[in-house]
């Protein structure tokens, strides 16, 4: 049995993009390693605190040791050296980044660009960035699939989630999900992908193989959502 967690909250949602810097003001963070908290870095005039985080097995890499930060007002990705607390120079990316994935090989970070419906792919042994993906409106969130093939959008802005295929950067037909979605998640085996739709107070269950969507499951104010680990995966992992 999968069980889903959402992070639910009683606050108003808009699209209007200057209202997001003020309403939104959290920038997205991505681990490549296996961290323990080590404590808050100053960044930008932000304070990242580096978490505990389990990456998926086998992620390492080019970008072990690493955390990847968007910064949301400057179009930019910032890269922690976990080890030293160092920060690289900026990686400029597309407008108001806002959230960051990385791959399961650790090769490349998907992040997601919400002032101009695109998303963009850093490869981590470079630093180089990809010509930018189109997606839907105002995409927000991004989850890449445990066998790395292909990467989950939620766009708020048009209640929908593109599914960007990672060999090709193609970009599937739009799937229309719940009111506002915010938050997704995989299941470890891939099979599904749930979402959190904010305004629509719903969970949206999408089949990967097939991009069918589920009855909606009402929840309260969905803002997060989160897949617990099969049993065993910890002890797997290498």
């Amino acid at each position: 049995m999968i069980d889903a967690y959402v992070l639910q909250a009683a606050r108003s949602v808009t699209v209007d993009r200057e209202k997001l810097k003020r309403e939104w003001p959290m920038n997205g963070v991505a681990v490549c390693r296996n961290l323990a908290v080590i404590g808050v870095i100053p960044l930008s005039g932000l304070a990242v605190l580096v978490a505990a985080s389990a990456a998926p097995a086998g992620a390492a890499g080019p970008c072990a040791g690493t955390v990847y930060v968007a910064n949301y007002n400057g179009g930019t990705v910032s890269v922690i050296t976990t080890a030293t607390g160092a920060v690289s120079a900026p990686i400029t990316v597309g407008k108001n980044p806002f959230n960051i994935a990385v791959t399961p090989d650790g090769k490349h970070a998907y992040v997601t660009n919400a002032g101009d419906d695109t998303v963009s792919v850093i490869t981590t042994a470079t630093g180089a960035v990809s010509a930018p993906i189109t997606v839907g409106k105002s995409p927000l969130n991004i989850a890449v699939a445990p066998d790395g093939k292909h990467a989950y959008v939620t766009n708020l802005g048009d209640d929908t989630v593109s599914v960007i295929t990672t060999a090709t950067g193609a970009v599937s037909a739009p799937i229309t999900v719940g009111k506002k979605p915010e938050t997704v998640a995989i299941t470890p085996d891939g099979k599904h992908v749930y979402v959190a739709n904010f305004e629509g107070g719903t969970v949206s269950v999408i089949t990967t193989a097939t991009g069918a969507v589920s009855a909606p499951i009402t929840v309260g104010s969905p803002l997060g959502v989160a897949i617990c680990p099969e049993p065993g995966a910890q002890r797997r992992r290498p």
